[in-house]
């Protein structure tokens, strides 16, 4: 465990109505760490993403940030704290412009005053998004939409920035851009990540480290290198690697 955890996952159960998903589960983000959590799809990242973000009730275990106890609250009430979850898919609103969508993320009372700099930076990290700024969501294109939904994210100046499978149902030559982009947010270390990927293709490039996660539970945690040399792991739950 990290001696300077911002996130702490102890003992976590969770799932919908009378149906336990995920077990007992146990995982810490150290500040400025980035995690990556992998594993077969229909195991339970999802779920827990949305236990840890207020988005689903705990049936047992805690859930502690910064030291604090969280698990309970509204999503809302840890947004305010920093934490922000970017969901699979894009979840943007379609007949607003980029601009618009992007300052959604900025309505946080800490984040609203700082509007104009995020707003900078954002385009700064995406210079397409600056192109299109007036243009109307639906209009984007898949990748387009991805990258307004991580910028909304960042609006916010997270403290820790949770991402649910950001290169879902994208071209490979789009997956790279956001790659890229969520890399270079990993590198500067002011923002812990907290990242969902069913594939290990381009977790090396990111993480510090691993967690997998197999029928609810995570069933191992390690360097990147680590798991990519295990056999038994990849094979198992990582799927294939590039050679």
């Amino acid at each position: 465990m990290p001696a300077d955890a911002l996130l702490e996952v102890r003992g976590v159960s969770c799932g919908y109505g009378e149906t336990t998903i995920v077990r007992n589960a146990e995982l810490t983000v150290g500040a400025g760490e980035t995690l990556c959590l992998v594993g077969p799809n229909g195991h339970g990242k999802s779920t827990l993403l949305r236990a840890i973000t207020g988005l689903l009730p705990l049936s047992a275990g805690e859930v502690r940030f910064g030291g604090e106890r969280i698990d309970g609250r509204a999503a809302e009430q840890l947004t305010e704290l920093g934490i922000v979850h970017i969901p699979q898919g894009d979840h943007l609103f379609p007949d607003l412009t980029v601009e618009e969508n992007l300052l959604m993320g900025a309505f946080p009372k800490g984040a609203w005053k700082d509007r104009g700099t995020a707003l900078d930076e954002v385009f700064a990290r995406f210079p397409k998004l600056k192109d299109r700024r007036r243009q109307r969501a639906r209009t984007l294109s898949g990748g387009e939409r991805r990258m307004v939904a991580i910028g909304r994210g960042l609006m916010r100046q997270p403290r820790l920035l949770v991402i649910d499978e950001p290169s879902l149902g994208l071209a490979p030559v789009i997956v790279e851009s956001v790659y890229e982009i969520i890399a270079g947010v990993a590198a500067q270390r002011t923002t812990s990540i907290l990242l969902v990927e069913e594939n290990f293709t381009h977790v090396e490039e990111v993480a510090d480290r691993v967690s997998v996660l197999e029928m609810g539970r995570i069933v191992r945690t390690g360097l990147p290198a680590e798991l990519a040399d295990d056999a038994a792991v990849t094979q198992s739950y990582l799927g294939a690697l590039p050679s």
